[in-house]
């Protein structure tokens, strides 16, 4: 009997640490309300300058996670490059509105598009990305799946 009653608190312990990791995982990733994130690196990198994670137009994005599980992506002021008139010009996209979910028992994190942010009617409806979370910490995030690696700071 003895035995079982350490058994039993022992896996009580193992659920309650999981349950409190997924917790502390989600305050630093919403802050306990929200978190703005922006992205600092990608790689592999895109071929032209406006593509790449430093551009102006992608360092004025805001990643935005809140505590209830949505989302949304500010696309920020600037959001193409003026010197850039190559066919391989990257562009901000809308600002969207979505949802954010940890998936492989915390270990994974999954962002989804669900419409356009100011226009409920352009929907969208796709995972924007869904990966292996390599670091979570208070001012670094870094996420990847399928060989790409995005890493993402906080303010």
């Amino acid at each position: 009997m003895k035995t079982l009653s350490i058994l039993l608190v022992a896996l009580w312990f193992c659920f309650t640490s999981e349950d409190n990791s997924i917790q502390s995982d989600s305050s630093l990733l919403t802050n306990g309300s929200q978190k703005s994130w922006y992205l600092a690196a990608k790689s592999p990198e895109g071929k032209h300058l406006s593509c790449k994670a430093t551009s102006p137009q992608s360092m004025d994005n805001k990643y935005i996670f809140f505590a209830d599980g949505k989302f949304e992506l500010d696309h920020g002021e600037i959001t193409e490059d003026p010197d850039c008139v190559d066919e391989g010009c990257c562009i901000d996209p809308v600002s969207i509105a979505g949802t954010w979910r940890f998936i492989n028992e915390g270990g994974g994190l999954e962002v989804k598009a669900l419409h356009k942010k100011d226009d409920k009617d352009y929907t969208l409806d796709h995972v924007l990305f869904e990966g292996v979370i390599q670091t979570l910490e208070e001012d670094r995030l870094v996420i990847s799946a399928s060989g790409i690696m995005l890493e993402f700071r906080s303010k």
